[in-house]
């Protein structure tokens, strides 16, 4: 128990169970209470307290926008959250790590367990992320060990709120699924220029024409269809498109899991890079250089040399020019330390761990389940015509991602209610993207007469995430510099607004932000 009781504040609509708080008082806690989220904002800022307890549902504030404005505030106390709606799952896609809540409990949780959990809360340490400082490496290792055994089956990969799964035939990537929407292959095209905003419209329209007519087609077969893009530059997208989804899996790694199985179908990987190929771009890009150091130290002894000829080793890493460079120091006629000195670990340990050195240590194998002896009969397809939930899953991501688009037109005409009704039905269709979440949220704070801390916190937390999951997001950005302007933060918002235009250098409100900083005294 602590020495002095510790002040509790609790944010809940409903009043107490009788008794209930003489018990959390009985326990040593002092009970303070809000009946809304202003009102303990406010308390927050006037007082000290060592924990903040959310009982969710509160009337008129969702979930995110609680835990975010509750978290936000300077030197704001750990949050408890106490959930009966199950929508708790959705704060490690959503919500950023620093402000998610730092336990979740039952709505209904009695006062002795409460108070037992709360001191608990406050004796551990600072909360870490799940995810390993080398998750890139070790989930370099899984797939090398894959492809070396010539293994056939599917690697299901899960990071922080999201899913890949990878098949393999014979120690070669073939396919890709699941991972977020930025990697869906419209919005690759939309990124690079290859499809315009009028025309990734129109694809969405026709693929969601198909669907209601009960006919599976894919976004490559509408593109060629609509006359956009020509069959080969249709699989040149492909490839690129499978190729960022498998290399985004490495960001959010934690855990994986193989199953050895036979293919349905007969699948194609589209001229799919090399394993090696996509686990050197995956190790250049999400392997800190200090990790990438310490391996090299660990495991590459001597004087490497490389076990093929200098050209077969580049083509089949697929390394750019600056990257050959140093790969032609590995020659034998230097040392571990010295290669250090001058060249790039990452491109050292992508090396010893795709096998183009000697001396490093055994693969990781991953388990494999076991085959059933007895393939379960395939279920034939109902009469009349039932959706089946894959049908059902492909028509919400089509109708959401045109909702979407909807509300951005609305918003860049300045329809703000338009605007909202718009990212509301995108985010009741997709409740997990967090794009969809930062478009409504940011449409409901430009409409906000009311709770506009609330929605400003809310706002906050959705562009955060959005800046996690998708590096190249100049939105994000340029909302935060509004943000922080507003917030008399002049510094932060310049950061933000020049992040914004390294993404985007044509964004008009960027550049508008940074002129009103340089206009003000």
């Amino acid at each position: 128990m602590s020495e002095r009781p510790l002040r509790i504040l609790i944010v809940q609509a409903a009043p107490p169970p009788e008794g209930y708080d003489e018990a959390l008082a009985a326990a040593g806690l002092t009970i303070v209470r809000a009946r809304a989220l202003d009102p303990a904002l406010e308390l927050l800022r006037d007082e000290a307290f060592d924990v903040t307890i959310l009982s969710h549902p509160l009337p008129e504030s969702d979930l995110i926008a609680g835990c975010a404005s509750l978290r936000t505030l300077p030197e704001a106390p750990p949050l408890v959250l106490l959930d009966s709606t199950g929508q708790s799952a959705e704060l490690e896609r959503l919500v950023p790590v620093a402000m998610r809540p730092g336990l979740i409990l039952p709505r209904q949780v009695d006062a002795a367990k409460l108070a037992m959990e709360v001191e608990t809360l406050l004796d551990r340490p600072a909360p870490v992320q799940q995810r390993r400082p080398d998750a890139a490496l070790v989930l370099a290792r899984v797939m090398m060990g894959l492809r070396e055994s010539r293994a056939t089956g599917l690697l299901d990969v899960r990071g922080e709120g999201r899913r890949t799964h990878i098949r393999f035939a014979d120690g070669r990537i073939v396919m890709a699924e699941g991972g977020s929407l930025r990697e869906s292959l419209g919005r690759i095209l939309l990124r690079k220029g290859d499809l315009s905003e009028d025309d990734y419209v129109r694809v969405i329209e026709r693929m969601t024409e198909y669907v209601y007519e009960n006919e599976p087609v894919r976004m490559g077969e509408v593109l060629v269809e609509l006359g956009l893009l020509t069959s080969e530059e249709v699989f040149d997208a492909l490839r690129s498109q499978l190729a960022e989804k498998i290399v985004a899996s490495f960001r959010t790694y934690v855990s994986h899991e193989f199953r050895e199985e036979e293919p349905e179908t007969e699948v194609s990987g589209f001229g799919l890079p090399e394993v090696e190929a996509i686990v050197a771009l995956a190790l250049s890009t999400y392997l800190p250089e200090s990790e990438a150091r310490a391996a090299v130290k660990a495991e590459v002894t001597g004087s490497p040399q490389l076990t093929a000829p200098f050209a077969t080793v580049a083509a089949r890493l697929d390394l750019g020019n600056p990257q050959t460079e140093g790969l032609r120091a590995v020659n034998g006629d230097r040392t571990v330390s010295q290669l250090l000195e001058t060249s790039d670990p990452r491109m050292l340990i992508t090396l010893a761990v795709t096998g183009q050195i000697a001396a490093v240590r055994p693969r990781i194998q991953p388990e494999a389940k076991k085959k059933d002896p007895a393939p379960k009969p395939r279920t034939p397809k109902p009469t009349p015509h039932r959706e089946s939930t894959a049908e059902q899953q492909t028509r919400a991501r089509l109708e959401g991602e045109r909702a979407f688009r909807l509300g951005q037109e609305h918003l860049e005409a300045d329809r703000i209610d338009e605007a909202r009704t718009a990212f509301a039905h995108a985010v009741g269709l997709e409740p997990l993207e967090a794009e969809y979440h930062m478009y409504e949220t940011w449409a409901a704070y430009l409409a906000a007469r009311v709770e506009v801390r609330v929605q400003r916190a809310k706002l906050t937390a959705c562009a955060r995430k959005v800046v996690e999951e998708d590096s190249t997001s100049s939105r994000a950005h340029t909302i935060l510099g509004q943000l922080a302007l507003e917030e008399e933060n002049r510094t932060l918002a310049r950061k933000e607004f020049h992040l914004a235009l390294l993404r985007d250098p044509n964004d008009r409100e960027a550049t508008s932000g940074l002129k009103r900083i340089d206009r003000k005294p």
